[in-house]
């Protein structure tokens, strides 16, 4: 290397053992070897980021979001993006499998969540104020409908023609917090002739009642006459098994001599 070569060359010399030559640039890849010094480390930019002369990085953003500046919730990714967001409701799956654990602190569960021919038994209290239309429902152990309000109670009501039972066997039916009986039937029945009736005389005829028994109870509402006669019923009684006898009184003067009939509604009440 002579004194000329010294002041002829400008940029990065290297030498090949046998002649210095001069560069604009060095290969960083294949002319340098060794650590750079982490002061001499330059500042990074975009999702990871760190100051000049410092090798400290911070997770600033993924792909190009800052999460500091989304909202609290739980984190959602986007397919193709990985752009990260926070999720919204529309984006959790209906939850139609089996799960385990309580949901000891719901307060709100849609009427189609529910579903099955039962309620399970562990459901032993609720504070519900209403539900929709119950098919085949069974209760057991003391029951109040309609304890504590005067709005109308309705059993048995609207286009069915289905039989209503209420009590049965050796239950008891309390009516109106009075008497007890253990079953009540209607039905409807017409009286065998009614005999001619002598001026303010008496006659009987018997009918039809299914429930009859000695010992119940009979009312009775004439609904229709096959003749015309001017008579009242005196009493209705049960007199024996399915039969009612019927007592009629001629209130005239005189006597009756057509004879008829008589078409009647009525209840037999067993206490």
């Amino acid at each position: 290397m002579t004194t000329t070569t010294a002041t002829n060359l400008t940029g990065f010399l290297k030498g090949n053992g046998a002649n210095v030559s001069a560069s604009a640039s060095v290969a960083l890849g294949t002319e340098v070897t060794g650590i750079l010094p982490t002061t001499s480390h330059p500042a990074l930019t975009g999702d990871v980021t760190t100051p000049s002369g410092s090798v400290a990085t911070t997770v600033a953003r993924i792909n190009g979001v800052a999460l500091s500046g989304l909202a609290t919730g739980i984190l959602k990714n986007t397919t193709g993006t990985g752009v990260p967001s926070i999720a919204v409701a529309a984006d959790f799956p209906t939850l139609n499998q089996s799960t385990t654990g309580n949901a000891a602190t719901a307060t709100n569960v849609a009427g189609t969540g529910i579903t099955g021919a039962t309620l399970a038994g562990t459901v032993v209290s609720s504070s519900l104020t209403s539900v929709g239309t119950l098919t085949g429902l069974t209760v057991n152990g003391a029951t109040n409908i309609n304890a504590n309000n005067n709005a109308a109670t309705n059993i048995g009501t609207g286009t069915t023609t289905s039989a209503v039972a209420v009590g049965g066997g050796t239950n008891t039916v309390a009516l109106g917090g009075g008497t007890a009986f253990h079953a009540i039937t209607y039905g409807a029945a017409t009286t065998a002739a009614i005999p001619n009736l002598a001026a303010n005389g008496t006659v009987t005829a018997t009918a039809a009642a299914t429930g009859c028994a000695v010992a119940n109870h009979l009312l009775i509402t004439a609904t229709s006459y096959s003749v015309n006669q001017t008579v009242v019923v005196k009493s209705a009684t049960c007199t024996a098994a399915n039969v009612a006898t019927i007592t009629f009184l001629n209130t005239n003067n005189v006597a009756l001599a057509a004879a008829g009939t008589m078409t009647f509604k009525y209840m037999v009440i067993r206490p």
